[in-house]
């Protein structure tokens, strides 16, 4: 058995949106989970962690760092404020931490739209029309139904005499 052992630090970095925070407005806050994995070195060390907002294009929005002490792991919820006067469209955040010149980066991808709808909006406005086909499947039934029911006829005594 021989055990291999690194002198530098190693990381691993996972950036996460919520679903909620998504699509965002101009204006309002994107929440970020970051989660940090020291995989290389033993005892608390303090890294650099640095947020960028980047469009498609490469143009970066918004930049801010924070320092963030480790030991094994460390999870970090980070509010970046998105610019009033930010273009709609997709963009990505990227995450980059930095320890003695060791990096370790993570992306994640949200848009900021003109108009939001959220989770529970989409949830209702789904619900009512999934109970919209509902009932009109059961009075498409209803009506098709009743063509079809034998409907009570009329007897008519005087052909079934005459046919005696």
């Amino acid at each position: 058995f021989i055990e291999v052992e690194s002198a530098e630090p190693l990381f691993d970095v996972r950036a996460r949106i919520p679903l909620e925070s998504r699509y965002v407005l101009p204006g309002e806050t994107l929440n970020v989970n970051t989660e940090i994995f020291n995989l290389g070195t033993f005892g608390r060390i303090d890294t650099e962690v640095e947020y960028s907002i980047v469009s498609k294009n490469g143009e970066v929005i918004l930049k801010e760092s924070e320092s963030v002490a480790i030991e094994t792991q460390a999870s970090v919820i980070k509010e970046l404020f998105i610019p009033n006067d930010i273009e709609y469209g997709e963009y990505i955040l990227y995450v980059k931490v930095t320890y003695n010149g060791k990096v370790a980066s993570s992306t994640a991808e949200f848009e900021v739209t003109k108009d939001k709808v959220s989770t529970r909006e989409k949830i209702y406005i789904i619900s009512i029309l999934v109970l919209i086909v509902v009932i009109f499947a059961f009075v498409y039934y209803e009506i098709t139904n009743r063509k079809h029911r034998a409907s009570p006829r009329k007897i008519n005594m005087a052909y079934i005499i005459k046919k005696r």
